[in-house]
């Protein structure tokens, strides 16, 4: 995962289980001042606390998804950040096209698609801002996708792996990383537009 990151990203943070990359990267910001003007990825197998929007629990089955979070200070106005997952949300949806994986993005933060002509929910992004100790203007995105299945207990669940998906799991995280950081410097770029998503400002 390091060696495949391009410059300007910190080391990545890599857990065999940890409570939720959210916090952990967090924490990151917090401690480690010195990696001040890189993006920052943490990544796990498994995740006992992942978070989902509105406090709701993420299942973080061991090895059998993708368990991370990204992010950076970013100098915007501090209402401009929750814009910023918009724009993720379609990054991701990019690289997975590029897969042959069609995805549909229901706003704010659901990754679904059609599985044996059901919609399931492949994955979910949860972007939040960061202050405080961590100081004002540090973005985080985090990202859960089911890879090689999903939930048993979870009936509306789906995973890449059932809509022909069978990739490397590291090379997926690393494009994600990628996208996500290309489309949210662009975006800040345009000065916070989204017309670029077709959205209404």
């Amino acid at each position: 995962f390091d060696a495949q990151l391009a410059d300007g990203w910190a080391p990545v943070l890599h857990f065999a289980a940890t409570d939720s990359t959210q916090t952990q990267l967090r924490a990151d910001f917090a401690h480690h001042p010195e990696w001040a003007g890189r993006w920052r990825v943490a990544v796990a197998e498994t995740q006992s606390a992942g978070r989902g929007r509105t406090g709701a629990a993420w299942q973080s089955e061991p090895a059998a998804g993708l368990w991370m979070t990204l992010g950076a200070a970013l100098s915007v106005q501090p209402w401009w950040l929750p814009r910023a997952s918009l724009v993720a949300g379609q990054a991701v949806a990019d690289v997975l096209a590029a897969r042959g994986v069609r995805v549909q993005l229901k706003w704010p933060n659901d990754v679904m698609a059609v599985v044996d002509g059901q919609w399931r929910k492949l994955g979910g992004i949860l972007c939040e801002r960061v202050s405080g100790g961590c100081g004002d203007g540090v973005w985080l995105c985090g990202l859960g996708l089911n890879l090689t299945r999903a939930p048993d207990d979870v009936p509306t669940a789906g995973c890449l792996a059932a809509m022909g998906w069978h990739g490397s799991r590291t090379e997926l995280a690393v494009d994600l990383c990628r996208a996500i950081r290309s489309a949210v410097l662009a975006w800040i770029g345009r000065g916070g537009q989204l017309d670029v998503l077709g959205l209404e400002q």
